[in-house]
């Protein structure tokens, strides 16, 4: 089975390192790439050079502390997931490591399976944010498909004459992140192509006007914000607003 997240175990104790490396290499259903770090400045040493998932650490190390770990962690690795091993004697710690953002924390008395289930739910919440993020993306990129068909919607609207209040076409301006100032002047026009070439394809027909909109487009966008909406087959409406009003007056432009 490949593996999926990269666990890390820190501790000054070689044994205790060992011991819990071959303990999760057992737990294949976990899906685990272990690494071991018998230091915190090795365990930041393998952190630099790689993405960990989850840090399984001692609290109190010699050197610099497990608290002084996740600080170098929160800083530079946000995402990863840190549970510290504590003791009765470290309970105080164990608090500040929940204010200072570590994942969980487990008594060294409760054992193995305690540690073990700690690991699921870090592997459980990361995968759970990795199912988000996917939503995420795919929300994204269905948006930047839709949103040339919502900007169009609203700009022919517009066109033909439905009144929006100042605030509303702001705010409807902003949703559908339209290139144009709601509330300055915008310059209307319409570009017709009158004939096609005889036995041009339809496809054809697309790829000659998205060109033509490319080329006004380079044409102008140094000076105008633009935008351009096919109308029907053979029209395309254009709107051009200045970029920097100050330097283009009202006649002018």
């Amino acid at each position: 089975m490949s593996s999926m997240y990269r666990l890390l175990i820190v501790d000054d104790m070689p044994i205790i390192v060992d011991d819990l490396a071959d303990m999760f290499k057992e737990q294949e259903a976990l899906g685990l790439e272990i690494f071991k770090a018998y230091a915190p400045d090795e365990a930041l040493r393998i952190l630099a050079e790689r993405k960990i998932d989850i840090v399984l650490s001692d609290i109190r190390m010699p050197g610099m502390s497990g608290l002084d770990l996740l600080r170098e962690i929160r800083a530079q690795w946000p995402r990863c997931k840190v549970i510290f091993l504590t003791s009765f004697h470290d309970f105080h710690y164990a608090k500040e490591a929940i204010s200072l953002g570590s994942f969980d924390y487990i008594l060294k008395t409760e054992g193995d399976p305690s540690i073990i289930r700690a690991v699921e739910k870090a592997v459980n919440a990361i995968r759970e944010e990795w199912e988000l993020n996917d939503l995420i993306e795919r929300a994204n990129r269905q948006y930047s498909q839709a949103k040339p068909f919502m900007q169009k919607e609203l700009i022919l609207n517009l066109v033909f004459g439905h009144k929006l209040a100042e605030q509303e076409r702001i705010r409807q301006f902003k949703g559908v992140d339209m290139p144009l100032s709601p509330v300055e002047p915008t310059f209307l026009m319409v570009s017709r192509i009158d004939a096609w070439k005889e036995n041009l394809s339809f496809n054809s027909r697309q790829l000659m006007n998205y060109a033509v909109q490319n080329v006004l487009e380079e044409y102008v966008s140094a000076v105008f914000a633009v935008l351009s909406i096919p109308y029907d087959r053979t029209n395309v409406v254009w709107l051009l607003q200045p970029k920097d009003p100050d330097t283009l007056s009202g006649k002018d432009w």
